[in-house]
């Protein structure tokens, strides 16, 4: 219908599938939202919205990556509903050209993630989300605040840059938890270097 279509049909129907067959352990898995226009029925609460209940109510631990064909798109909606989606990503693919080499990092970025659902958790603060935090969906808790940072491949880094003075820092806790293909939900825990020349998070040994 002139380019559009039902985008939260499919993305809702992806889910139910991913959900339905998930596996405890053993390997990795995405969605991947392909759409070639802007959508044309828009659940009641809108998408983000109706996304951010079914992800709480489910738990889905799958990465969402969208991709967006030519120009009659909704590329900030397709980029929320990516960032939402465990940091998954948004590719805007112009032409046919790109589909090659974009489906290949996409493919060979799953194959080689060593972690997912990575949670960036911190006890004691709760953190507004902001334009220093805007690429990582986050939610606060009765403790503190969570920062869902998507999946990590072999040899990459992921940094995330959190408005929190020293004084506050000191009184939180630290600790990352994600799961590799073997072990769900492993936690390590972290503090803080507070030296403002050498600020960085050191793994607690």
């Amino acid at each position: 219908d002139n380019g559009q279509t039902n985008l939260w049909d499919g993305l809702r129907t992806g889910l139910d599938v991913l959900l339905k067959g998930q596996r405890n352990t053993g390997s990795n898995s995405a969605l991947y939202l392909l759409t070639d226009g802007c959508p044309n029925m828009e659940p009641p609460r809108g998408h983000l919205p109706t996304l951010a209940k079914l992800k709480q109510k489910t738990n889905f631990n799958c990465t969402i990556n969208t991709f967006g064909f030519g120009y009659e798109l909704d590329s900030k909606l397709l980029e929320d509903i990516a960032i939402l989606g465990n940091a998954g990503s948004y590719a805007f693919i112009p032409d046919g050209s790109f589909v090659g080499t974009i489906f290949v990092n996409a493919v060979t970025t799953l194959l080689a993630t060593v972690a997912s659902n990575i949670q960036l958790c911190i006890n004691g603060q709760r953190i507004e989300s902001s334009e220093y935090t805007r690429w990582y969906s986050s939610h606060c808790t009765d403790h503190g605040t969570v920062f869902d940072l998507g999946s990590i491949t072999y040899g990459q880094s992921k940094d995330i840059l959190i408005p929190l003075s020293s004084e506050d820092a000191m009184r939180c806790e630290f600790s990352i938890v994600y799961d590799t293909l073997l072990e769900k939900k492993k936690r390590a825990k972290f503090n803080v270097n507070t030296n403002t020349q050498s600020a960085v998070i050191q793994q607690m040994k």
